[in-house]
Parts: C-alpha cells; structure tokens; sequence
C-alpha cells in the first residue's frame, strides 16, 4: 500500500509486481488507514505487515513455520529485534520475553511490531487499528489483544524482524507525538489492567522479571550486552 510516494516506490513495486497479489498507489488516510486497508485485501488466516523502511530478517517466514506446527492454539507469534542502520548494518540486538500484559500497558510495548505475525481473525473480531493514532496504533492494538481473555501471545526465540533507524524515520520525526499516544493507551487500558502493586514497584517487579527470565534461559551474555550498550548510548 502506497500513499502516492514520489520517492519511486512505484518503480521498485513494478519490479517485482509478479510476486505481489494486490498493490495501489494513490493518497490515502495516513499509515494506520493505508495498512488498515492492506489488511482488509488478505485472505490468509495469519497476517503481518511491515513498514517501507525495515525487513524481515533471513529464514523469518520458515521460523513461523515452524512457531505455527508446534503452537496450534496460539493467536499472535513475535520474536527478537536488529537494529540496522539505512546501510542495512546491524547496530544494535534487542531481544523480547513471554508477554505479560502488566509489562504491556505499564511499561510500554512488549512486541516489536517488526517481528509480529497473527491470526486474521483477531481483526475481525476485536477491530483493526485504531486510526486515531499516528504513531503507536500497533502499541494499541497489542494491549488491546493482551486484555482480552483467551488470547494467546507466543515469543519465538529468534531474531526474524529488522528496524531501520535513520534521521528521516518516522520514530525520529514524529517522537513527541508517539509520546503523547503512548500516554493516552496506557490511561485508557490501565482502567482495564488494574496494577497488581503501587506503579513504582509494578515497574521494578516488571524490570526484575525480565532480568529472571533472561538469566532462566541461559541469557546471561545478552543481559551483559544490554548493560554495554547502555553505558555506551549514554555517553
């Protein structure tokens, strides 16, 4: 789906039109509507999306694959993020652990959208992406998934999503008012999600259970890893 870009999309969608089933290239609504309008195209029973700037990494869709035999009843499949540069370098590995929905709304989002893969019926059930929001539709609709009894988020333990981060990314230009969305889903699901404890320990509950889980699974070097490379952002 592309608003009427004059970057020439239409030239790289051209080259490879056989393998697509349905494009269109016209103004549209914005981002939300225009995937919003892909989704409405699919017949699958699982569907995905990605943004013009990333890519899914090497082997993704046979990791699915396999996520899919082995999870009959799961409705939504996420894994492991690389950062990458607009000269496709990898520059930064950040990993994911079981959803919990607490950590959803409280902290912020639990499932890079990147590496997000699910079930078609989830949006004809329960609605499609809010197009009120700009920026984090996909932060929404998660928590909006994670409130509702039933369904079953799986973590495939591999990288198979790839973001691109340059100065010309919509996360660069456009932050503040992810900012602002952000804080809106979280006072709107939070009346649903009471917190278990006070916010303040609620979030150092959610720190200390990432930090078990990774350690449970063996991620000591990861963890290791994440403290570098903060100290090095940092500085």
């Amino acid at each position: 789906m592309d608003g009427g870009s004059t970057d020439h999309s239409v030239e790289v969608i051209k080259k490879y039109e056989k393998y697509i089933d349905y494009w269109v290239s016209e103004k549209d609504g914005g981002q939300t509507a225009a995937i919003n309008a892909g989704f409405k195209k699919a017949t699958g029973e699982w569907i995905t999306f990605q943004n013009s700037d990333d890519v899914f990494a090497p082997n993704a869709f046979l990791n699915v694959a396999k996520g899919i035999k082995q999870n009959a009843d799961a409705d939504v499949f996420f894994g492991h993020l690389l950062m990458i540069d607009g000269d496709d370098l990898v520059f930064e590995h950040k990993k994911q652990i079981p959803f919990w929905n607490q950590a959803q709304v409280y902290e912020g989002m639990q499932v890079f959208n990147q590496c997000m893969i699910f079930k078609r019926d989830l949006l004809l059930k329960h609605g499609y992406f809010d197009e009120n929001y700009k920026f984090a539709f996909d932060y929404e609709i998660c928590t909006r998934w994670g409130s509702i009894p039933g369904i079953k988020f799986v973590l495939l333990d591999d990288f198979w999503g790839c973001f691109r981060q340059h100065e010309l990314a919509k996360s660069s230009t456009i932050f503040t008012v992810g900012l602002t969305e952000h804080q809106q889903i979280k006072n709107h699901y939070s009346k649903q999600v009471p917190a278990s404890f006070p916010e303040s320990i609620l979030y150092r509950i959610i720190k200390f259970r990432k930090l078990a889980l990774f350690l449970l699974r063996g991620d000591l070097a990861y963890f290791l890893y994440r403290i570098r490379f903060n100290r090095t952002a940092k500085v």
